[in-house]
């Protein structure tokens, strides 16, 4: 009896011929194709969260440029010393600090005499107001950019 038992055992595995092995292995494929396409994804998800990283940075520290730049009286003082020259194009750019060693920041400051609407001149008279304007910039990794440019009106200037 034990003999029959084996034989065909071994009759049935010479049946099957290899078929639960080429299915195996498919879906084995199919496995590993779907692993590898959500990995994909997940490594691009996480280049895109980084890049978002590093762009809202430099725009931080474009507008912290800013700000310090207008703070500083000694830039705002050295601006203004250009202001009556005409075509004057070599505004004075300043490197700023931004605490962080990968950043780098700077800022120009320009300054034009500029006429409010709802105000009038008469003859003789100057334009009494000033628009002081800084363009900053901020660079991280030598990659990403950022340009923030900001203004404000002086009312009673010379």
């Amino acid at each position: 009896m034990q003999i029959y038992r084996q034989s065909s055992i071994q009759m049935n595995y010479k049946q099957q011929q290899g078929v639960t092995l080429v299915i195996g292995l498919a879906l084995l494929l199919v496995l590993a194709l779907i692993s590898h396409s959500s990995a994909e994804i997940g490594l691009n998800n996480e280049k895109v969260a980084h890049n978002t990283k590093l762009i809202l940075e430099a725009e931080q520290a474009a507008l912290s440029a800013n700000q310090q730049a207008f703070e500083t009286t000694n830039y705002i003082n050295e601006a203004l010393r250009y202001i009556d020259e005409p075509q004057f194009d070599a505004w004075p750019e300043y490197d700023l600090d931004t605490r962080q060693t990968h950043q780098i920041a700077t800022a120009k400051l320009s300054v034009s005499r500029v006429a409010l609407k709802g105000y009038s001149l008469n003859s003789g008279q100057s334009v009494k107001q000033v628009l002081l304007e800084v363009d900053s910039t901020a660079e991280i990794n030598n990659r990403v950019d950022r340009r923030v440019a900001q203004g404000w009106i002086r009312v009673g200037a010379n």
